[in-house]
């Protein structure tokens, strides 16, 4: 019996997602249970609508055991941060939209005029970490 619709196509027997499939809001322990009932690896997350909006593996879930002091956010995900460059707005506008947790303005001259203006536009624009790094090779921190 062929579904009418790619959404129904995707749904198993009595409308209940198939194996490997939970709803966005799942935490780790109802993750787990659906993996080890399924005896599957993975677990795709949707929302609502369908759309994949994350996924769990057996490995998160064993790895946040291991390691219970990751530096996680307050959904229990890795944070994340991403380099940019001086007056490069475009770039962190587009990292803030892709949640990412904090900024790294990376630079070779962190007492320059064009950091300390960047610094203060981007606290200006978004409520976001940011750090502000001077990058140098290994050979030059020695004294």
């Amino acid at each position: 019996m062929k579904s009418s619709s790619p959404r129904q196509a995707h749904r198993g027997r009595d409308d209940q997602p198939q194996p490997g499939n939970g709803p966005a809001a799942h935490q780790l322990d109802d993750a787990e249970a659906i993996l080890k009932q399924h005896k599957v690896e993975k677990l795709l997350l949707v929302d609502e609508r369908g759309r994949l909006a994350g996924l769990i593996t057996m490995r998160d879930i064993e790895r946040s055991r291991e390691f219970p002091q990751r530096c996680s956010d307050a959904r229990g995900r890795l944070r994340v941060g991403a380099a940019l460059g001086v007056h490069d707005y475009e770039r962190a506008a587009q990292l803030i939209a892709a949640d990412v947790d904090v900024l790294v303005l990376d630079t070779a001259h962190g007492h320059s005029d064009a950091v300390i203006e960047t610094v203060k536009a981007l606290r200006k624009q978004c409520a976001i970490e940011i750090i502000a790094a001077m990058s140098r090779p290994r050979r030059a921190s020695r004294t």
